[in-house]
């Protein structure tokens, strides 16, 4: 395919994922096949919305060099990887959508289906953990992918892959195993079963009033089921996904209806479990609604984490080390 042309493709799928939830923010990212050795890929931290073709970084397979001074996605090693040993791949999609996150937080390295769906078969197989952008996370994927019977896999605590021929092929694969991950959550989990129907995230304009007190933040209330379920266990929310580690860091804390609780908790996190209230999440340039995203997912692969038995947080360690890399790079970039 010509560059222009897939980088015109890059762009319009970028959106795509925007528009159909499949990520928040710029999570997430997209490439396509320019030749036998090269590909074009999003670049990293730009927004989807307004991505333009001097914003989408062509990579060289064999070298990883790529042309120009702006960054690729940090996740261009994962790309690359899947390109050189999958040659029929031509366009491959990265996401963070809800349910397969859900799933991948819950310890198990396959899912089975109900049924055997079209691109994905009877079940899809779950890639090992490692860091973001590393080169282990490439190779686990990679090596995953190779096995599987499909062609999407679902990585640990993270999100998905897609890869195929065309661009209805993997936008197709995405939202059938979307469903088929609810399907299969419902079945594991009877909390999920009932909360799946009110997994929406209020404005919390009740609440907004008295947020204001706190030196004008701007700020989300997610009151949906999912989330209060959660609260009525008086626990802080720690992180089980990477995307959640990296916006909010290792935990967010619970805390009393007190406002003067509420602000010393905000110093420190970015998202407050506030007593019978709901999770408060701020942020800016309206990164609130993106952390109220991350506050109910996180909720929801707790408890699909928690229909096996057994909850296994991710590192502490790890988790400081997402959100202090997420902040300097995002400061950094807001500061051009």
């Amino acid at each position: 395919m010509r560059t222009s042309e897939a980088k015109q493709l890059v762009i319009k799928a970028g959106r795509e994922l925007s528009r159909t939830g499949l990520i928040e923010r710029t999570w997430g990212n997209v490439s396509v096949r320019t030749g036998e050795n090269s590909f074009v890929i999003t670049a990293s931290g730009r927004s989807y919305d307004t991505l333009t073709e001097d914003e989408v970084v062509q990579i060289d397979i064999s070298t990883g060099k790529y042309e120009g001074d702006i960054a690729p996605s940090s996740e261009y090693r994962l790309h690359s990887s899947i390109y050189d040993r999958m040659k029929d791949t031509e366009i491959i999609i990265h996401t963070h959508q809800n349910m397969a996150s859900a799933v991948s937080a819950m310890g198990i390295d396959h899912v089975w289906f109900d049924r055997a769906y079209e691109g994905l078969g009877p079940g899809v197989l779950v890639a090992k953990y490692a860091l973001p952008g590393t080169k282990k996370l490439s190779s686990y994927v990679a090596d995953t992918m190779e096995r599987s019977a499909g062609k999407a896999v679902i990585m640990q605590r993270h999100g998905v892959v897609c890869r195929g021929s065309g661009y209805d092929e993997v936008f197709d694969m995405a939202h059938t195993l979307e469903t088929a991950c609810e399907k299969y959550l419902c079945e594991a989990s009877p909390m999920l079963r009932r909360d799946m129907d009110d997994l929406g995230v209020e404005d919390g304009s009740a609440y907004l009033t008295e947020a204001e007190k706190l030196e004008g933040i701007n700020a989300l209330i997610v009151r949906d089921r999912v989330v209060m379920d959660y609260l009525d266990m008086k626990m802080d929310l720690d992180a089980y996904l990477d995307d959640y580690a990296q916006m909010i860091g290792p935990v967010a804390p619970f805390v009393p209806n007190d406002e003067e609780a509420v602000r010393k908790a905000l110093r420190k996190s970015p998202a407050v479990l506030i007593e019978g209230e709901g999770a408060l999440c701020t942020g800016r340039n309206g990164d609130e609604a993106a952390v109220a995203m991350l506050a109910r997912k996180n909720c929801i692969a707790y408890f699909a984490a928690a229909s096996m038995g057994k909850v296994r947080k991710l590192s502490p360690l790890d988790s400081r080390l997402m959100r202090r890399f997420y902040v300097r790079k995002y400061s950094k970039m807001e500061g051009k």
